[in-house]
């Protein structure tokens, strides 16, 4: 059985907080189990925190965010009319190496790419598309 939720939110950190309640109110329903809903939780609240501090300088434009079970694999897409920004184009960061020698930012990305089992980007009639699978068995 397939299983969809899409709302929008406002291109502002304050908004963050209604991701959080609409995947509290998706976990019963869809028999999410917590550790599930905290990593889909944290691939989410990671994208669009970089999307609305790096992409989102475009006023009040919203973002469109899908979720939809089918299956066991979750699906996340997340719509942005921002200037083009390609997620997979930034580098992973050196976690090897000490806090004196890391540059910082690019551990969001990283939680992303190590909870998410498929990431695609696409830039579509001025709007970033991003479609994240993650398998929950």
């Amino acid at each position: 059985m397939k299983l969809c939720e899409n709302f929008q939110i406002n291109n502002s950190l304050k908004a963050i907080d209604e991701l959080k309640v609409h995947l509290d109110r998706i976990a019963d329903p869809w028999n999410l189990t917590g550790t599930q809903l905290f990593e889909i939780n944290i691939v989410l609240e990671e994208l669009c925190v970089n999307y609305i501090k790096h992409v989102a300088k475009n006023g009040d434009s919203p973002m469109e965010i899908g979720l939809c079970l089918d299956d066991s694999v979750f699906h996340i897409s997340i719509i942005d009319h921002g200037p083009e920004f390609d997620p997979g184009s930034i580098a992973e960061p050196d976690i090897s190496a000490s806090l004196d020698e890391r540059t910082p930012g690019g551990l969001g990305l990283h939680l992303v790419r190590y909870y998410a089992d498929f990431i695609t980007y696409k830039r579509k009639e001025n709007a970033n598309i991003l479609h994240i699978e993650k398998h929950l068995t």
